[in-house]
C-alpha cells in the first residue's frame, strides 16, 4: 500500500493510527534517514488529520504514538525537526500519566535544545508551554530535575518569539515549583535579558515588540518572592543608568515586583530605593509620566513596608512605631526630612516635587497619612502666613490644595486653618494668588460650612463678572465642579443662577457674555434649559443678535450629564426662527440658523426614540405649512438647515417620507447654494440611516436617471457618498454614474463628486450624529474606481482628462499610504502630468503636492524617473502658487528629493540652487524658513558632508 493511501485511509477513518505506524514501517525503520524522515512526516500528518477533526485517540494510542516519537529523538539529529512536530501535536492532547513527566525527561535529556535552529526550538518551548497547562500537577515530581532542565534549555536564547514563550512560562514555573537553591539560577537566565533592548525590524512579519518582551519579563522577575534579593539588586543596579528607557523599566519592575514581596523582602533596600527615587526626583530632569511612574513605585514599595506599623502620640509629635523594623522606621524618618526641608523653603524649584513625594509616601498607608500630615500641613500654614511673596503663597496655596484632595481622611484637624487662611486671600489684589485661593476652597468645598459655602459662591458670582479672563476661567471650573456637589445645587440655584437669569434681562453686551458663561457652568439639569428657555422671550427689537445666547444653550447641553429627552428643543428654535425670519437681514438670520442648527445636532443625536418621535412630528407640522419651493425666499429655504441638524443627528429613525422628499426636492430645484448643500447632505445622511425599502428604490430609480443639471450631479455626489459608508449594494451605481459622468458637461461637477464622497462632514454622516459608517469604506471607493480612471485617462482627451485626473486627485489624500504604494506605477504619471496642467492645479496643488511628498519619501525607487521633469513644476508652485501653504510644501517636496539617490538628482543640482533664490525673500516667514532649509539640503548634494 503507497505512503498516500495510508494518509487517505487514515482521513476516510478506514485505517487506526497504529495501523498507519505498521504500515509505514519499512520506511521508517529504513537504512535512509531521508526515508525514515518522509515517512515521520507522513505519520505527523496522520495525526494531524486526527486531531483537527477532535477525534479522541485511545490511551493505548496516545502512549504508542508517544513512545514512538520519544525514540526517534534517539535518531538521527536530521529526523528531530518532524519528530518535534508530531511531539508538538501530542503535547496539545490528554496525555495518559506518567506520558507527560516522561516526554519532558526525554526532551531535556535527548535535545540540546540551543544547538536547534530557531523554528525547531520554538516547538520545544511550545511544547513544555502545553504540557504545563495541561499537565503541570503530574509534571511536579519531577521537582528539581524540571528545572535544571528548563534552566539548561533557556539558557543562551536570543530569539524574541521563542523568549516571549519562556517568559511568559516562568510564572507558572515559579508557583508550582519549589526553587530551592536553583531560585539564583533561574534568576540569572532572566536578569541577563533586563532591560529589554531589543528594536523590531521594520515589517517585522512576527509582530514582537519591545513592549511585549518588556512585560513578560516584567512578569517573570516579579513573579515570585523567592527572586526578592537577585530582583531588587538588579533594580537598583539599573537605577543608576544613563539611559531614560532603562531607568523607566527599572521603576515599572520595581512597582510590579514589590506588590508580591513581604515587608521583611524589602526593608533593607528601602534606604537605596529612597536615594533612587529622590535623585529622579530632585536632580533629574525628566517629568510628565517619568515623574507619575517613579511616585506610583514610591507609594508601592511603601505601601508593603509599611504593613504591621502603626503612627502613635509623642508628646505633641507623631511618631511611627514598627517593632523589630528598624530599617523601615529609619528609611521612612530620613524621607519625610529631607522632603519638609525642601517643602520649607517655597523660592527654590523643589518644594512642589517634595510635595508630591510627601503625598506619594501618604498614599501609601493610613497610618502614614497621619505622619506626613501632621508634618508637612502645620508647616505649609506657618510658611502661607509668614511669606510676603505673592508668587511663594500661590505656590503653597496650591500645595496645600493638594494635601485637602489627596489626604481627606487624615486632614480634619487641620480644614478649619486652612480654609481661614484661603478666605482671608480671597479678596487679594493679586491675580494668581486669587486664583489658587479658589482652587483650593473649590476642593475644600464640601467640607465648608454653610455660611462659608454661601460667602464662597457669592464672591465666585462677583468675580464672574471680573475684566480677568484668566480669574473668570478659574471661577467658570470652580462653578462646574460645586455644580455637581448635590449638597450645592438649591445654593447654586439661588446665589448664581436666579441672579444671572436676572441680570440677562437687562445686560448690556460686555457683561452678557459673562453671565452666559456662568449660567452655562452652573446649569445642570434639563430644568434649568427649560427656565432659561421659557423666561428669556429672544426677539429682534430686544436682542438684534441672538446667536450668544444659542451658544450659551449649545454649552449647557453639551455639560449637562442627564439626558435630554424632557427638553423640548424644537418649539423653541422653530420659534427663534419665525420672530428673526422677516425682521433680520439674510446675513444675521444665516447666523441664527447655524447657531440653531449646532443646538440641535447636539440635542438631537442625544435623545431617545420617544422623544425623536415627538420632535420630528413637531418640525414635520411646521415644514408643511411653510411650504418649502423653488419660490421660497433665501431665508425660508435656509430653515433646511435645522431639518438637516436634527433628521441626520437622531439616533432612531422616525417616519420620514416627507422630509426626504422635501430635501430631495429642494436639492435639485433651489438657487440658493447654502440651502441647496444643506438638502443634499439630509437626503444623504437620510439614505445612510434608512431601512425603508421604498425610499432606496426611489434613490436606485434617481441613480438610473438621465443627468441633466448641475444640482442633479451635486445630488449623485451625496447620495454616492450616503450609500458608501453605509457599505449598501446601490454604491456601485452610484459611483458608476459618477465616473460616467465625468465625459459629459458636467464633467468637473463629478470630479468635484469624489471630493464629497471622500471628505469627512461635520453636518452630518459621522459618528457623532450616528451615521452607519463600513469601515475602510473610502479604501474600497479607491480601489473600485482606480483601473476606471485610468483606463478614462488613456482613452480621452483634452477637458475629460482633466476631469479624470481631478476625480483621482480628489481621493488621494483619503486613502492609506501603503494602499497608495501599491499603485504607484500606475499613479505617478498621472501626478506628475496633474502638475503640469494649470487647469488641474487650481484649488488642488494642496492635496497633489502632499500625496507627492509622501510618495517621496516612500518610494524613492520609483521616483528617480521624473526628477527632471517634477523640479521645474515644484520650483514654479514655491514661487507663485498664491496660498503661503502651498509653497511651502512645494519646498518640502523639493527638499524631499534629496532623500534619492545622487545618481539621480545630481544633474539638477544647480537648477534647484539657482531656482530656490527668490524664496528666500518670501513674504511669509514659514517659507522663507523652508526655502533655506530646502536650499541647504541641495548644497550638500554630492558633497563630503551630506547630512544622511
Amino acid at each position: 500500500m503507497g505512503d498516500k493511501q495510508v494518509i487517505s485511509d487514515v482521513a476516510d477513518g478506514q485505517t487506526s493510527l497504529l495501523k498507519c505506524v505498521e504500515d509505514l514501517g519499512l520506511k521508517l525503520n529504513s537504512f535512509s534517514k531521508e526515508e525514515r524522515s518522509e515517512a515521520i512526516s507522513d505519520l505527523v500528518g496522520a495525526l494531524k488529520i486526527k486531531t483537527k477533526r477532535r477525534e479522541s485517540l485511545t490511551n493505548d494510542e496516545l502512549l504508542v504514538m508517544l513512545e514512538f516519537f520519544l525514540a526517534k529523538l534517539k535518531d538521527h539529529h536530521s529526523l528531530i525537526p518532524p519528530t518535534l512536530d508530531g511531539i508538538l501535536l501530542l503535547s496539545t492532547l490528554e496525555l495518559p500519566s506518567p506520558g507527560s513527566t516522561n516526554l519532558v525527561r526525554t526532551l531535556f535529556t535527548e535535545i540540546s535544545c540551543q544547538a536547534q535552529q530557531q523554528s525547531d526550538r520554538q516547538k520545544f518551548f511550545t511544547i513544555l508551554r502545553n504540557l504545563l497547562r495541561r499537565n503541570v500537577e503530574e509534571l511536579k515530581i519531577l521537582g528539581f530535575d524540571f528545572l535544571t532542565g528548563f534552566i539548561q534549555s533557556v539558557e543562551g536564547e536570543k530569539d524574541p518569539r521563542n523568549l516571549i514563550i519562556i517568559f511568559n512560562l516562568i510564572p507558572v514555573i515559579t508557583t508550582y515549583f519549589p526553587l530551592g537553591p536553583l531560585a539564583e539560577d533561574l534568576f540569572e537566565i532572566l536578569a541577563c535579558y533586563f532591560p529589554i533592548e531589543f528594536t523590531p525590524p521594520p515589517n517585522d512579519p512576527f509582530g514582537v515588540t519591545r513592549d511585549q518582551l518588556r512585560e513578560a519579563l516584567q512578569t517573570a522577575l516579579g513573579s515570585t518572592p523567592a527572586f526578592a534579593e537577585y530582583n531588587l539588586n538588579l533594580i537598583i543596579e539599573k537605577l543608576d543608568s544613563e539611559h531614560a528607557d532603562a531607568k523607566l523599566d527599572s521603576f515599572s519592575l520595581l512597582e510590579y515586583s514589590v506588590g508580591h514581596y513581604s515587608p521583611k523582602d524589602i526593608d533593607s533596600f528601602l534606604d537605596p530605593i529612597w536615594l533612587a527615587i529622590r535623585r529622579e526626583l530632585f536632580t533629574g530632569v525628566l517629568g510628565g509620566e517619568f515623574e507619575k511612574k517613579v511616585l506610583s513605585t514610591l507609594t508601592s514599595c511603601l505601601r508593603v513596608a509599611s504593613l504591621g506599623t502603626e503612627v502613635v502620640q509623642n508628646g505633641e509629635d507623631l511618631e511611627v512605631v514598627a517593632d523589630n523594623r528598624f530599617a523601615f522606621k529609619e528609611a521612612i524618618t530620613v524621607a519625610i526630612k529631607q522632603c519638609l526641608h525642601h517643602l520649607s523653603e517655597p523660592e527654590h524649584k523643589l518644594m512642589y516635587p517634595s510635595a508630591h513625594a510627601l503625598l506619594a509616601i501618604a498614599s501609601s498607608s493610613e497610618s502614614l497619612m497621619k505622619l506626613v500630615v501632621s508634618k508637612a500641613v502645620p508647616l505649609l500654614c506657618r510658611l502661607f502666613i509668614d511669606r510676603t511673596s505673592q508668587q511663594e503663597r500661590f505656590t503653597i496655596t496650591d500645595i496645600l490644595g493638594l494635601f485637602v484632595s489627596q489626604c481627606r481622611p487624615a486632614i480634619q484637624t487641620y480644614l478649619h486653618q486652612i480654609t481661614g487662611l484661603f478666605f482671608s486671600f480671597l479678596y487679594d489684589d493679586n491675580e494668581r494668588l486669587v486664583c489658587g485661593v479658589i482652587r483650593g476652597l473649590t476642593i475644600s468645598f464640601q467640607d465648608l460650612d454653610e455660611k462659608d459655602r454661601v460667602s464662597f459662591v457669592d464672591r465666585l458670582f462677583g468675580l464672574g463678572m471680573n475684566h480677568s479672563s484668566v480669574i473668570r476661567d478659574v471661577v467658570l471650573r470652580s462653578l462646574k465642579v460645586i455644580a455637581h456637589e448635590e449638597a450645592a445645587s438649591d445654593l447654586i440655584h439661588s446665589h448664581v443662577f436666579s441672579p444671572v437669569m436676572k441680570e440677562l434681562k437687562s445686560a448690556e453686551e460686555e457683561n452678557l457674555e459673562r453671565l452666559l458663561a456662568m449660567l452655562s457652568a452652573v446649569c445642570s439639569s434639563v430644568d434649568n434649559l427649560q427656565v432659561f428657555t421659557e423666561t428669556l422671550p429672544l426677539d429682534p427689537v430686544s436682542v438684534k443678535d441672538p446667536t450668544a445666547y444659542i451658544k450659551c444653550l449649545q454649552s449647557m447641553c453639551c455639560s449637562i450629564d442627564i439626558n435630554l429627552n424632557s427638553f423640548h428643543c424644537t418649539s423653541w428654535c422653530l420659534q427663534l426662527c419665525s420672530a428673526y425670519e422677516n425682521d433680520s437681514n439674510l446675513e444675521t438670520f444665516t447666523k441664527v440658523l447655524t447657531q440653531l442648527s449646532l443646538l440641535l445636532r447636539i440635542y438631537s443625536s442625544k435623545i431617545n426614540e420617544e422623544a425623536i418621535n415627538r420632535e420630528s412630528a413637531i418640525f414635520i407640522e411646521a415644514f408643511q405649512k411653510f411650504e418649502l419651493n423653488l419660490q421660497s425666499s433665501a431665508a425660508k429655504s435656509r430653515m433646511i438647515f435645522l431639518l438637516e441638524a436634527s433628521f441626520g443627528s437622531y439616533q432612531h429613525m422616525p417616519d420620514c417620507s416627507y422630509v426626504i422628499e422635501l430635501a430631495r426636492n429642494l436639492a435639485l430645484t433651489s438657487n440658493d447654494n447654502l440651502a441647496q448643500l444643506s438638502a443634499a447632505r439630509l437626503y444623504s445622511a437620510l439614505l445612510n440611516k434608512t431601512k425603508d425599502t421604498l425610499i432606496l428604490d426611489a434613490a436606485n430609480l434617481f441613480i438610473k436617471r438621465q443627468f441633466q443639471t448641475e444640482n442633479e450631479v451635486i445630488l449623485l455626489s451625496w447620495v454616492a457618498k450616503g450609500l458608501a459608508m453605509r457599505g449598501h449594494e446601490l454604491m456601485t451605481g452610484s459611483v458608476e454614474s459618477l465616473l460616467m459622468l465625468l465625459n459629459s458637461e458636467f464633467g468637473k461637477v463629478a470630479a468635484n463628486g469624489f471630493k464629497v464622497i471622500m471628505e469627512d462632514t461635520v453636518e452630518c454622516l459621522n459618528k457623532e450624529c450616528h451615521a452607519h459608517i463600513r469601515f475602510l469604506y473610502k479604501q474600497r471607493i479607491f480601489q473600485m474606481t482606480l483601473p476606471k480612471l485610468i483606463s478614462n485617462y488613456n482613452e480621452s482627451e483634452g477637458d475629460v482628462k482633466v476631469n479624470v485626473i481631478i476625480a483621482l486627485i480628489n481621493q488621494l489624500p483619503h486613502v492609506p499610504h501603503v494602499i497608495l504604494a501599491a499603485h504607484l506605477k500606475e499613479l505617478l504619471p498621472l501626478i506628475v502630468t496633474s502638475l503640469q496642467n494649470s487647469a488641474v492645479t487650481t484649488g488642488v496643488v494642496m492635496p497633489i503636492l502632499s500625496v507627492l511628498d509622501s510618495l517621496i519619501k516612500e518610494a524613492s525607487d520609483l521616483m528617480s524617473p521624473y526628477v527632471s521633469t517634477l523640479v521645474p513644476k515644484l520650483l514654479e508652485v514655491a514661487r507663485s502658487a498664491e496660498r503661503a501653504v502651498d509653497r511651502r510644501v512645494a519646498l518640502q517636496c523639493i527638499l524631499s528629493l534629496t532623500s534619492l539617490p545622487e545618481a539621480d538628482i545630481i544633474t539638477v543640482r544647480e537648477e534647484v540652487i539657482r531656482g530656490l533664490i527668490p524664496t528666500l525673500g518670501d513674504k511669509k516667514r514659514i517659507v522663507r524658513q523652508a526655502a533655506a532649509e530646502a536650499r541647504n539640503a541641495w548644497f550638500f548634494v554630492s558633497q563630503p558632508g551630506k547630512k544622511k
